[in-house]
């Protein structure tokens, strides 16, 4: 089973740009920030949800995806209360614009206080323009942000992880489930996010995980993901 064909513009708005690079562009964006910023893994997750589903309902010339994952970033904190001023998320964003397009002649990286004059017009611009951005973010999305992230996939991980290889031996369960969760943070740079379900996303998070070392576990010829619910096919889809 193949992912479905991408929008990647729209009739008003033809972009040539690699859908896929795109979307793994704006989430990129966001984890980086994130980590500016100190916040939670959650955060740059419901980042990445929002940016994957904005992009069915709007094309890429009409939104930039610096602007969206700008947007997407600051709802994020919201729905999973970790709030941060509008300014400092546009001030780090734009620290990451100016590290990749606008080095320093001497070398030296660009500071987080001299990204952006707060007081200037360009702040202003782009503050107005991550506020339209969450505007139709929320409408394109019906407003139903937290419909859309929850369960989370990651929130799921450990009492799968557990129900599968809980009974091998001893530290089998908590191997898989360090080398799975790095493998469903990199999944949600993918639109796979939005066809399948979480626990199909774990399931071949897990499956990744185990054939580094299909001895630990002893399920390498079993078809376990069954057990959770989860199909042959969308286990394909995942890997």
């Amino acid at each position: 089973m193949s992912v479905p064909l991408l929008p990647s513009s729209t009739p008003e708005h033809p972009c040539p740009v690699d859908p896929l690079l795109m979307r793994e562009y704006a989430v990129d964006l966001s984890y980086r920030a994130s980590v500016l910023l100190k916040l939670p893994l959650k955060v740059p997750l419901a980042a990445a949800v929002i940016i994957q589903r904005f992009y069915f309902r709007k094309g890429f010339t009409a939104f930039n995806v610096r602007i969206v994952s700008c947007a997407a970033t600051f709802l994020g904190c919201k729905y999973e209360e970790t709030p941060r001023a509008m300014w400092k998320v546009v001030q780090v964003f734009q620290l990451l614009y100016l590290r990749e397009v606008e080095p320093r002649p001497d070398g030296r990286p660009w500071e987080l206080v001299e990204a952006i004059d707060l007081t200037s017009d360009e702040y202003k611009q782009m503050k107005t323009e991550v506020m339209r951005a969450e505007r139709h973010i929320l409408r394109e999305l019906g407003f139903e942000i937290g419909q859309l992230l929850f369960p989370s996939a990651h929130s799921m991980l450990v009492p799968l992880v557990q129900s599968v290889f809980g009974a091998c031996s001893h530290g089998v369960a908590k191997s898989v489930a360090r080398r799975a969760c790095p493998i469903l943070t990199d999944a949600h740079r993918s639109p796979m996010i939005c066809f399948l379900p979480p626990e199909a996303l774990v399931a071949g998070a897990m499956f990744m995980a185990d054939p580094e070392r299909p001895d630990e576990s002893g399920l390498a010829d079993t078809t376990w993901w069954e057990a959770l619910g989860v199909s042959q096919t969308q286990l394909e889809l995942f890997v």
